[in-house]
């Protein structure tokens, strides 16, 4: 890396997160092509700025609607299931889905041989002086490093972004997102399943970008996220 990536620094809401809140809930039940369009117009309000609500908490990661759905489904086992019933393997069964909806949290990194320079949260904004709220962590890699799916899904946006430059992102169900972006390469199309790990793109600058650098966003029902609460960095 040469000496203008020690100082990377990223964009801040793009407007993307400005309408996301209002209807990005909506937008998920879209197909891949209506989405493109959704996130390219989105990038024509460049603005944003406030400070996410609804940040998904450490304590929140294992889904607390999940448990109490569980909780629920089990008193429906017990009135449904007779003493010489199979409640075992029903519970069984409820377990092993709950166990699916797990995988599908972004936890792994995004790239392997990165270190995250610049954090989640209120920072000053490298192109115009402001303090503005960044939406991600950055992780600083060589140009055409591997980028892979933090966790598996499906491609929602696969395209280049005027702001977030050659971008993917993977939709993991249950409101759950994940976005890649300033990437030199994409390897994945909308549409596309991939699994966790799998290799959707390459770290490079493209976008409103000061290096080369990978900037990694995980939202949820379209706002913003702290991606530290999910992935298993280092330490």
């Amino acid at each position: 890396m040469g000496g203008h990536v020690g100082g990377v620094h990223d964009h801040r809401g793009l407007g993307l997160a400005g309408q996301d809140r209002g209807d990005r809930a909506g937008q998920h039940r879209q197909g891949p092509q209506h989405r493109q369009r959704d996130v390219a117009d989105a990038g024509r309000s460049a603005g944003g700025g406030d400070e996410p609500v609804g940040e998904l908490g450490e304590a929140q990661r294992l889904g607390p609607g999940d448990l109490q759905e569980l909780t629920a489904q089990g008193r429906v086992v017990d009135g449904q299931v007779d003493d010489g019933g199979d409640k075992l393997g029903v519970l069984e069964s409820l377990f092993t889905r709950d166990s699916a909806r797990r995988k599908l949290l972004p936890t792994m990194l995004p790239v392997q041989t990165g270190w995250h320079s610049s954090n989640y949260g209120w920072r000053i904004d490298p192109f115009n002086g402001q303090r503005a709220f960044h939406e991600g962590i950055d992780f600083l890699a060589e140009q055409g490093t591997t980028i892979h799916a933090a966790a598996g899904g499906v491609v929602v946006f696969s395209d280049y972004h005027p702001q977030y430059g050659n971008m993917v992102e993977i939709d993991h169900g249950n409101d759950l997102v994940s976005r890649y972006a300033h990437a030199s390469r994409l390897l994945v199309k909308a549409g596309d399943v991939v699994l966790s790990g799998a290799r959707i793109a390459e770290v490079g600058r493209t976008g409103r970008s000061t290096g080369t650098h990978l900037h990694f966003e995980v939202r949820s029902r379209g706002a913003p996220q702290n991606p530290a609460h999910f992935l298993r960095l280092p330490g």
